[in-house]
């Protein structure tokens, strides 16, 4: 599947479909210049980014622990790291030192989210920002209401505290959008 047809495809998803589908045109809209992308499953927001740097130009690196999310896409502005985010010897060796944006829709545990949030927010340039999904998990569609075992991979509640503050404790604007687990975009 290209990234137009992946873009096509779950930008007019019925509600509900996926959990970040509505997203997708904020994300492509505001994909520029250099973009760290935590998390990639099944190329969703990867489509939406290339899609948005085609445009206005950029890279785009992407992390995921899947080695099979390397097969999304061919594109000459992407590169897949093949790591957990946690690896960060293996993440710094491959993106530059400042990015535009970070994308963070990997490991959804509170120390998860919060390694990412607080390590990779500290390359983004003034003026970048900070886009975090999952800020909103639905009650029993999280992992303390599912439990340990049914709860693996669904996100923490702790994520929408950890994201406020972090905006509270740096003193950053932050903005909340409406949808499906919530989006949360921090401005440096």
């Amino acid at each position: 599947m290209t990234i137009n047809e992946a873009y096509q495809i779950y930008s007019n998803a019925p509600a509900g479909s996926t959990d970040i589908g509505h997203f997708i045109p904020y994300l492509r809209e505001h994909a520029k210049g250099t973009i760290l992308e935590i998390g990639v499953r099944n190329g969703i927001s990867t489509a939406a980014f290339l899609l948005g740097l085609e445009e206005r130009g950029g890279h785009l690196y992407s992390v995921d622990i899947n080695p099979d999310c390397v097969n999304r896409y061919t594109h000459p502005q992407w590169t897949f790291i093949h790591a957990d985010s946690k690896q960060l010897d293996v993440v710094l060796a491959v993106i530059p030192k400042q990015l535009d944006v970070i994308f963070i829709d990997g490991d959804h545990t509170r120390e998860g989210y919060r390694f990412d949030l607080r390590t990779y927010s500290e390359f983004v340039k003034p003026g970048g920002i900070i886009i975090s999904h999952d800020i909103d998990p639905e009650p029993n569609k999280n992992y303390e209401d599912l439990g340990p075992v049914a709860g693996v991979g669904w996100p923490s509640k702790a994520i929408r505290e950890e994201y406020f503050a972090f905006a509270a404790e740096k003193g950053l604007q932050h903005a909340e959008l409406p949808g499906m687990y919530g989006m949360g975009v921090i401005t440096k």
